[in-house]
């Protein structure tokens, strides 16, 4: 739902004040995926906040290191067995549009991964360009999250309520991202079919 319901006693104004603003993760992270410099801030900083914010929208917790030497953003969640679980993300802001082998450095990772006890690894950036990283990424289990397919994931889970230990699968390599898909689509079919029904009852009650 993206707005309240509103009494039939109200006017037009006040229906325009209770309405939900509209989810505008995507819009950000994409930009930003391309500005590495925007709002001033040392180079891909802003990118790396508007991806600590879209994981903290959807209920994990989430914060930024950055600097040289660590990883970007950690992120973490329970499991419905209870366990916690770590994953690193590596933000990759780039004004050509696209981040290739060359801008990744596994040794790093692994790093960040060990010092933080990370269990998964995800790298995010504009897009990925060549087949090395894609291979990389496959043989080292990262999981490669391009702006914009984020933004939509993170929307679409946030407005079907998903929980975080649902929308951690997005980390698991290979299929993980594709399981978040299929998921999503099957909670928007089961939606659908409620809204159909409530709809056809008060229809017959009124």
């Amino acid at each position: 739902p993206i707005s309240q319901v509103v009494h039939g006693d109200q006017d037009v104004g006040d229906q325009a004040a209770t309405e939900t603003p509209p989810l505008r993760l995507k819009e950000a992270l994409v930009r930003l995926s391309r500005e590495p410099l925007a709002g001033g801030e040392s180079s891909g900083r802003a990118f790396e906040n508007a991806t600590r914010d879209t994981f903290l929208a959807l209920g994990f917790e989430a914060r930024t290191i950055g600097g040289a030497g660590d990883t970007d953003v950690l992120v973490q969640w329970y499991e419905s067995n209870g366990s916690r679980l770590t994953a690193i993300i590596e933000a990759k802001s780039r004004s050509n549009g696209h981040v290739t082998h060359t801008d990744v450095s596994d040794v790093a990772i692994e790093t960040h991964k060990n010092r933080h006890q990370a269990s998964l690894v995800a790298i995010v950036g504009p897009a990925f360009n060549g087949d090395t990283i894609k291979a990389m990424a496959e043989h080292k289990r990262w999981a490669l999250l391009d702006a914009e397919r984020l933004g939509t994931l993170a929307e679409a889970s946030i407005m079907l309520g998903l929980r975080p230990c649902e929308v951690g699968g997005m980390f698991q390599v290979p299929n993980g991202l594709s399981d978040l898909e299929d998921l999503i689509a099957a909670r928007g079919r089961e939606l659908d079919i409620v809204s159909f029904l409530l709809a056809k009852l008060v229809e017959e009650a009124s």
